[in-house]
């Protein structure tokens, strides 16, 4: 965990309107970069995109999740302070990250999703295929449930690391 722990943004003390400046401008330079050529790439070297426009889903949350579970209205501190792991959760480059491709959780066929999971700490980064079929984009990230992990990988097919049972 030392690895993911240096990559922590410290925002300690400092108010959702500070937080949420800092999330954007470490957020704003993903999403430039992303747009270069092949400079944010899964650990297959897939291209992903990270689009603007995806800030507000992946780094707000419910307010009431219990009553709203979708709902966007409040910031979510704890996914912004951990920014910084999602090029790293898709590059495999933190030990004990897996990587599965999944059906969509709104129960849609096409485009499938991929996501970049840990089980300690449980944390997530999902991604959206294009309809280039090579290229992703961005969807969110965030430290689910151990239980959603688990159901988000029950349809799933486990494409890294591949153990000797090929699974």
């Amino acid at each position: 965990m030392d690895e993911l722990d240096r990559l922590l943004i410290d925002l300690a003390g400092k108010t959702d309107a500070e937080i949420e400046g800092i999330g954007w401008e470490a957020y704003r330079q993903i999403c430039d970069e992303s747009h270069k050529s092949r400079s944010v790439l899964t650990h297959d070297g897939r291209v992903v995109m990270f689009y603007e426009d995806r800030f507000e889903h992946a780094f707000f949350t419910s307010s009431n999740r219990a009553r709203y579970p979708n709902g966007k209205d409040k910031l979510a501190a704890d996914r912004i302070a951990r920014i910084h792991w999602i090029r790293e959760f898709i590059a495999c480059r933190i030990a004990g990250v897996e990587c599965w491709e999944t059906d969509r959780l709104d129960g849609q066929l096409y485009p499938k999703m991929r996501i970049y999971l840990n089980w300690n700490p449980v944390h997530v980064v999902w991604l959206d295929e294009l309809s280039d079929g090579f290229r992703f984009k961005f969807s969110s990230a965030y430290g689910p449930q151990t239980g959603d992990l688990r159901r988000y990988c029950k349809a799933g097919q486990k494409l890294w690391p591949i153990d000797a049972k090929g699974s």
